[in-house]
């Protein structure tokens, strides 16, 4: 029986150059042909990428970031857009150091979104919508997202595989259509209190099913 859904992964060395980084992206996504039908559709693109944090809170591991998109797979992700799409493409977060940090500060990939050409838009700053939740919700029945990922005619997640006992708690989930990262949208003092995270995490993923119960693109 068809799936609504698809999952690929594949295996990349954490030594690979940006080059390999970015063909093992391919392979990886090539298959997924009903989202790059949807991508290609696009005039407007909405990354949500997990790379806000001060510097010196950063951890550093063999050239990567512990907790955050290293950037060969930032350039990866930007460059495999542009070749495939001709959509506008933005960066969109709400970072967890909150209001008064200029993106200079904590926007760990700038640099590489400059080398794209790619604006970034602080959560902070933007236009709040919001979004019901498809079936009504178990938990909240609406989310404020930052408007500029509603009106996006498409968004891609890319985060980082980690412990979110030390790292926060959060989950992707799909409202509306658009990937949108549960982190941003509760309280980051769980960040600090790994006694919250045990008692919300268990129920915050029981959330997930329910918010996920119109059909994914792959």
């Amino acid at each position: 029986m068809e799936k609504d859904f698809r999952v690929r992964a594949v295996h990349c060395d954490y030594r690979a150059s940006d080059e390999e980084v970015y063909q093992a992206l391919k392979r990886a996504t090539d298959p997924l042909t009903r989202t790059w039908e949807k991508l290609g559709r696009a005039g407007r693109i909405g990354i949500k990428f997990n790379h806000q944090w001060a510097p010196e809170r950063v951890v550093m591991h063999e050239g990567h970031r512990q907790q955050l998109v290293s950037d060969p797979v930032a350039r990866a992700t930007l460059r495999l857009l542009r070749e495939r799409t001709k959509a506008e493409i933005f960066v969109v977060d709400v970072g967890v150091e909150g209001r008064g940090h200029p993106p200079e500060a904590t926007v760990q990939l700038l640099p590489v979104l400059r080398e794209f050409d790619v604006p970034f838009i602080s959560g902070h700053d933007d236009g709040v919508a919001w979004v019901d939740v498809p079936g009504g919700g178990q938990m909240f029945h609406k989310y404020p997202v930052p408007r500029s990922t509603v009106e996006a005619d498409a968004m891609v997640s890319v985060q980082k595989l980690k412990n979110h006992l030390f790292a926060g708690d959060g989950a992707n989930v799909m409202v509306q259509g658009h990937d949108l990262d549960a982190g941003d949208l509760l309280d980051h003092g769980l960040h600090d209190w790994t006694g919250r995270f045990n008692q919300m995490g268990p129920y915050l993923l029981q959330q997930v099913s329910p918010l996920l119960s119109r059909k994914r693109l792959d």
